[in-house]
């Protein structure tokens, strides 16, 4: 069996803040970032309704979402992740893949319409991801704000297994097109 895509991951930093924590806590350019970034969104979107939000429920993030529901016409709820706290690098890498592996999950469960998954967070949260990825040469430029990484995953057609193909594209370059990348949902670990 061919391996079928089963949806797209966009996760993205918040927008500059002034880190009051009071809603929408986004500074003016950090709304006109976000606004750039959900415009960047919308042809990822295509001709696809199916699209969830989930944000931090940090205000800036939650801030960041708002503008991006409005920017690309999304009328649903945004669902908020669980919080996030600050305690150790490894912690907060286990957290993140575990709240990956749930995105999967939920795209492997969604049926045949295939979904798009829009997570607004933080930089301490979503570097795991790119750093897990050689390929992308992150360390010399932290992630900016409103800065998008594009995950496609794509169900691989094995039974019984745990593993997604992965398609990654970040700052304009796409790893996983010609060598693959698997993400196993249950080991939480990229191979």
């Amino acid at each position: 069996m061919a391996r079928r895509f089963l949806g797209r991951v966009i996760l993205l930093r918040h927008g500059q803040s002034e880190c009051t924590n009071v809603y929408p806590d986004i500074t003016d350019e950090g709304m006109e970032t976000i606004t750039k970034s959900a415009n960047s969104i919308k042809p990822l979107l295509g001709n696809n309704p199916n699209v969830v939000i989930i944000t931090s429920p940090m205000a800036r993030a939650k801030g960041s979402a708002d503008i991006i529901a409005k920017t690309i016409g999304y009328s649903g709820i945004i669902k908020e992740a669980p919080a996030i706290r600050i305690e150790s690098i490894s912690k907060i890498r286990k957290i993140f893949f575990e709240y990956f592996a749930r995105m999967v999950k939920c795209l492997l469960k969604n049926g045949k319409v295939p979904l798009n998954l829009i997570c607004v967070s933080h930089l301490e949260t979503l570097y795991h991801f790119v750093d897990q990825l050689p390929e992308l040469d992150y360390k010399n430029n932290p992630l900016d704000h409103g800065e998008i990484i594009e995950v496609s995953v794509f169900d691989i057609g094995i039974d019984n297994t745990r593993v997604v193909e992965i398609e990654v594209t970040f700052r304009k370059k796409t790893i996983g097109r010609t060598k693959r990348i698997l993400f196993d949902y249950e080991e939480l670990i990229i191979r």
